[in-house]
């Protein structure tokens, strides 16, 4: 006959919070005992983590189980109701009842193996309640797993949740799934659980109830996402040499990077920056771009010609002829192409720079953006206008007024754009480049890009601080020191951003808190985080309040 056998599963590969393992096969030697050597399936239904929730119903006789069984799902409870919605599902097992068994002693077919769920209240097996499973032989062979019949049991729990406590003391050691209440007016530092003792899913939550601050602190090695907490463009890290820097251009997701050296080489990065090797030889290069993967590349130098590459900087060739090339930027398939001769033509290419068009009049033309499809362009003249098209370069149409225009970038469908005026201020609009509106306060502002949507931006004055914007171009904060910038980059998302120093370094900055024992967030009375941990030594505010700072 066919038996199933259901014992605990512990935490482990299997299942990150522990479970229950179901095991079925032949009982080859007819003990009524599922032996190790008889098993031939094994399925696991896994406990949920904190946030997640675990579902099972019966599934009736039919293509996933041809003798009916046990369907469980699992997912996040995204919007923390209680239910696990059909969009919230992210795993599904089914656990199969088993068909008739093998031949009996007496040549009679053996009976089959049911499973049996039914709803565990909260209790000694359960403390949040679950499902209890029951698996055995239907021995009287009326399709129904009789209390007699049953010979293995087992449950699976609904998530705890966190449970929480009131803390006084100064330094507290943090544990899995606990709450933090910061009470009275001293200073407290939570310590988070060391990596080691950690299921991924696992929550650490804090909140001040008293008028003292809070700290979370970190272990070597953890690290928390301070994106969704504002932590946007704040801190900064030098990497590679002192070298002269003056051009840098980003994948979408920023792991591709390529930046170049007036007077010396591309160097290009895979590791979002972190390393960087020196390709091509050494040129005046002033201007550089790449697709949204980072595979196609295109680069200028002022007096000589363009150059594209096709293997993310690889090699290089040599495109146009011997222009003032000040600016270029590239469609997200790398396909269309704007570049900006200063005191010259715009010239387009729709074939990733193997040919050139040449577009609008002679103009001191110092800064270039475009769309994600190329259709929406954007130009702007130092000491003259803005220019919009909005048919990929054919035509275009000037803009606001006579400034200094000196950067500007562009979001993904064109309509967001932000322009920076050297000795003056920084101006946005959400409609093209129709309208525009002055921003931010008069600077030498020399450089600027921007996530996607156009929500997160950032701007360097030259010479000055680097400044950041959450609400597209509308409100600005200063971050990091002054030095001789000279370019900056955004990913996609808006949430890494490296900018380069003229004969400095290249400095980068993410949304993830300091590494290891130097980093974490600082609260205060009235606010609360919520912190899940998602392994590898990084934890993802789940929900919070007030003001923040990660550090």
């Amino acid at each position: 006959m066919t038996l199933s056998r259901i014992s605990a599963e512990a935490a482990g590969e299997n299942c990150s919070t522990g479970g229950v393992r179901i095991d079925a096969g032949a009982d080859a030697d007819h003990n009524g005992l599922l032996g190790d050597g008889e098993i031939e399936d094994s399925q696991y239904v896994c406990h949920g983590a904190a946030g997640a929730l675990v579902v099972t119903t019966v599934e009736p006789a039919g293509a996933n189980c041809p003798a009916g069984g046990i369907k469980a799902t699992a997912g996040q409870d995204a919007d923390a109701d209680g239910i696990l919605d059909t969009e919230e599902i992210e795993t599904t097992q089914y656990v199969c009842n088993g068909a008739n068994g093998i031949d009996g002693l007496d040549g009679v077919d053996g009976a089959p193996s049911l499973v049996k769920m039914t709803a565990e209240a909260a209790g000694a097996h359960c403390t949040t309640g679950g499902t209890k499973i029951e698996a055995g032989v239907d021995t009287d062979g009326d399709d129904v797993l009789d209390a007699s019949e049953v010979t293995s049991t087992a449950y699976v729990c609904r998530p705890a949740g966190v449970t929480w406590v009131e803390v006084t003391a100064s330094d507290v050691q943090a544990e899995a799934n606990t709450g933090y209440r910061a009470s009275g007016s001293a200073d407290i530092t939570i310590t988070l659980p060391d990596s080691a003792d950690l299921n991924e899913g696992d929550l650490v939550s804090v909140a001040g109830v008293g008028t003292g601050t809070w700290t979370i602190a970190q272990n070597d090695g953890q690290t928390i996402y301070g994106g969704s907490l504002g932590h946007i463009g704040v801190s900064w890290t030098p990497r590679e040499s002192n070298r002269g820097w003056q051009s840098i251009a980003s994948s979408d997701d920023g792991t591709k990077l390529a930046a170049v050296e007036y007077g010396g080489q591309v160097y290009t990065s895979t590791d979002a920056g972190e390393t960087w090797t020196p390709r091509d030889s050494n040129r005046l290069w002033y201007t550089i771009a790449s697709s949204a993967d980072g595979a196609k590349l295109v680069a200028g130098v002022p007096g000589g010609q363009l150059y594209t590459s096709e293997d993310s900087g690889l090699t290089w060739t040599a495109r146009d002829t011997a222009r003032s090339w000040y600016n270029v930027a590239s469609s997200a398939d790398g396909n269309t192409l704007v570049a900006a001769a200063g005191g010259e033509q715009l010239y387009t290419s729709y074939d990733a720079g193997a040919t050139w068009v040449a577009r609008d009049s002679n103009r001191l033309w110092f800064s270039v953006s475009t769309s994600a499809d190329g259709s929406r362009m954007a130009a702007a003249e130092y000491g003259g206008q803005v220019y919009t098209s909005t048919d990929a370069g054919v035509n275009w149409t000037p803009r606001e007024t006579n400034r200094a225009w000196a950067a500007l970038t562009s979001s993904s469908d064109g309509l967001k754009l932000v322009a920076a005026v050297f000795g003056g201020q920084i101006h946005t609009s959400s409609d093209g480049g129709i309208t525009w509106f002055a921003r931010a306060s008069v600077g030498n502002w020399i450089a600027i890009d921007s996530s996607a949507n156009g929500q997160y931006v950032v701007a360097l004055q030259s010479g000055g601080q680097i400044y950041t914007s959450r609400d597209g171009g509308a409100t600005w904060l200063p971050r990091y020191t002054d030095h001789n910038w000279s370019s900056v980059c955004s990913s996609a998302d808006g949430r890494q951003m490296l900018a380069l120093e003229h004969g400095g370094q290249i400095h980068k900055s993410t949304p993830f808190s300091t590494l290891g024992i130097t980093g974490g967030v600082l609260g205060g009375p009235y606010d609360t985080l919520e912190l899940q941990y998602q392994g590898n030594g990084v934890f993802m505010p789940l929900s919070h309040e007030g003001s923040l700072t990660v550090f």
